[in-house]
């Protein structure tokens, strides 16, 4: 019994003297802040809805870096939201900015839309791969009619964006810029189209 009182006893000792203290790391979230830059575009009458962009499981809140053909996490660092949540309110933003359509939301939002804009996010990510490290976003879109068959627009756009250093506090400035460079491309060309 001894045996078990001493050692428990100091390890009270200890803990109560602030001896013994776990090493907790807290997790950072980032947000993106991307500027939206689009010219105004002549008005018509059509509605726009916007889907979701779809995407892997692999690119929900942890930030991922790419090295070969391996995909890490940062540790103890996250993104406030889903980057394809993040990327559809960029690219959203951008298309009202233009004033190019009578309505522009989620289509989900917008009772009977005459255009629809599907997508993918297919990469976002930091491509340690590249000196200086970048951030990298890549985007399928298309712009189709709501009660047709026709494809009216379609791209595969992507930005990569220099990393000011190579840290991942680095990267969510670098992947703003990268993303506004996607939604101000979708949006000029949607919008004249």
């Amino acid at each position: 019994m001894r045996r078990v009182l001493i050692p428990l006893l100091l390890l009270g000792v200890f803990a109560s003297t602030g001896c013994i203290r776990p090493s907790i790391t807290p997790t950072v979230r980032y947000t993106l802040k991307p500027e939206i830059a689009v010219e105004q575009a002549p008005p018509t009458e059509r509605s726009l809805g916007i889907r979701r962009l779809r995407t892997s499981a692999l690119y929900r809140t942890p930030i991922l870096y790419a090295q070969g053909h391996q995909i890490h996490p940062f540790p103890f660092a996250e993104w406030a939201m889903n980057p394809e949540d993040l990327v559809t309110r960029a690219i959203t933003d951008a298309l009202a900015a233009t004033g190019r359509f009578r309505d522009v939301g989620d289509a989900s939002n917008i009772n009977r839309p005459e255009l629809m804009l599907f997508g993918e996010l297919r990469r976002f990510e930091a491509d340690r791969d590249v000196n200086p490290v970048e951030a990298v976003c890549e985007v399928r879109l298309e712009l189709r009619e709501t009660f047709g068959t026709n494809l009216l627009w379609a791209n595969t756009l992507t930005a990569r964006v220099p990393l000011t250093e190579d840290r991942v506090a680095a990267l969510p400035e670098a992947m703003s810029q990268a993303v506004a460079q996607i939604a101000n491309t979708a949006a000029r060309e949607i919008a004249s189209h």
